[in-house]
């Protein structure tokens, strides 16, 4: 995926990246300098006043979250309870929710094969669940965000776009979850995250974008990213 001249009126100006597969990009900065709305123009819920986005070799000066996903991109809020979970209904509706039609036959759903899946995937990503009934409310914020990871994966995409994935999660469900991320990478898929702990961006990230004031005003390879550099770009100084 590449970025073009993107621009949200009065919040991001001029953004041109490239999104390479394979790769974990870090979009860092201070709050509110446009990281959380670059993700969510990505994926089509704010809308482009102008510039474009090239996915696939196809050009779009805008795009839909229907489109994004039918392309194979995903976005994960920070908000988990209120954005991406189903809280009162069971781990496997949340997991299956987006694959139903998968499942379809002239009879109804194939139950048999949808708990085949979702059940792999709870292996996968060891959720640490009762049964597949469990209501989603009742696990962890870890948990909670690796059924979210398990029910876009049923997918195979292409970009994971993920804003503060391990927010309120405990620090060894952290390592698990950067260890999944990791591993999709390796698999080729291309994420990009925005963290605002330092010490995980430079932990995580093969390369990082510093946003200030809705731009990026530095791009750094992980071997040339310090925390006194990222530091000083996200304060607006040009770092050579």
């Amino acid at each position: 995926m590449e970025l073009e001249n993107v621009s949200v009126k009065n919040i991001l100006h001029n953004i041109n990246l490239n999104i390479v597969k394979g790769e974990i990009l870090g979009l860092g900065g201070l709050v509110g300098m446009g990281q959380t709305t670059l993700l969510k123009t990505i994926f089509g819920v704010r809308k482009i006043d102008s510039g474009s986005i090239i996915l696939r070799n196809k050009k779009f000066h805008n795009i839909s979250p229907a489109c994004s996903i039918k392309e194979g991109v995903y976005y994960v809020s920070s908000d988990r309870g209120g954005e991406m979970l189903f809280l009162p209904r069971s781990v496997k509706e949340n997991i299956s929710i987006a694959t139903l039609l998968d499942y379809k036959t002239i009879l109804g759903l194939d139950q048999k094969k949808e708990k085949k899946i979702v059940d792999s995937k709870i292996k996968e990503f060891n959720i640490a669940v009762s049964n597949m009934q469990q209501e989603a409310q009742f696990l962890s914020g870890g948990n909670q965000q690796k059924v979210i990871l398990a029910r876009w994966l049923i997918n195979k995409p292409e970009l994971f776009l993920l804003n503060e994935p391990t927010q309120g999660i405990d620090v060894g469900t952290k390592e698990d979850i950067y260890n999944d991320l990791r591993a999709l990478a390796d698999e080729g898929i291309a994420l990009v995250v925005v963290l605002s702990d330092m010490i995980e961006l430079l932990g995580l990230c093969d390369r990082i974008a510093v946003m200030y004031e809705g731009t990026i005003i530095k791009v750094f390879p992980n071997k040339e990213a310090t925390e006194e550099r990222i530091m000083a770009a996200a304060s607006g100084k040009q770092i050579a």
